[in-house]
């Protein structure tokens, strides 16, 4: 990494969750004539997960997702990361449903309905209403 140009980006990008970015003018600070790099973990919020098709907004096109790999390990369906799109999966959608990426510019609105199929609908489907 290049400490000469800035700004810098710090990008975490989570299968199935918000790709979390923040902007900053430096990597470390200098205490008592000191360099001492800063810990970036803490610079970021926990990234909402939900968001499957990476658009940057959890809505009815990420509960399609979810319903089209249901029972299979498709990584960006698996929120939870145990190996099997399920209602634990679906749950992350439900709970994070309307949510923008706050980390981006102009993140889209979401989606209430697709083709007919709203939340309700597809959570009727799979017998999670």
């Amino acid at each position: 990494m290049k400490l000469d140009s800035k700004p810098y980006t710090l990008s975490v990008d989570v299968p199935g969750h918000f790709t979390m970015n923040k902007t900053m003018d430096n990597l470390f600070d200098n205490i008592r004539g000191d360099v001492i790099g800063k810990q970036l973990r803490y610079l970021l919020d926990v990234a909402p997960a939900g968001d499957a098709n990476k658009d940057d907004v959890i809505d009815v096109l990420d509960a399609l997702a979810v319903q089209t790999y249901w029972g299979t390990n498709k990584a960006s369906a698996d929120f939870n990361f145990d190996k099997v799109v399920d209602a634990k999966d679906m749950d992350y959608v439900v709970k994070n449903f309307g949510l923008q990426n706050s980390t981006v510019p102009n993140p889209p609105k979401a989606k209430k309905s697709y083709k007919g199929a709203t939340l309700d609908s597809i959570l009727t489907d799979l017998g999670l209403n």
